[in-house]
């Protein structure tokens, strides 16, 4: 049986070649393991959760800005 993609992503032995696990990652950028743990692994969508209010836990303060000037 084929452990859960959060299980390997976990595993020790896929270190040694990662890739094919990467692969699989960016073909779900947003994996739940059903339990309330999300993995979260393309750019865009880390972002996304970067600039949404509603993401932050609850009690959160809001995310710091940096400014250029």
């Amino acid at each position: 049986m084929t452990q859960p993609l959060i299980r390997q992503i976990l595993d020790y032995d896929n270190r040694a070649d990662p890739y094919p696990l990467y692969a699989k990652l960016r073909e779900t950028p947003v994996l739940h393991d059903g339990h309330g743990t999300y993995v979260v692994s393309t750019y865009w969508e880390i972002l996304s959760l970067l600039h949404d209010p509603g993401s932050a836990p609850t009690g959160a303060s809001a995310p710091c800005r940096t400014s250029t000037a």
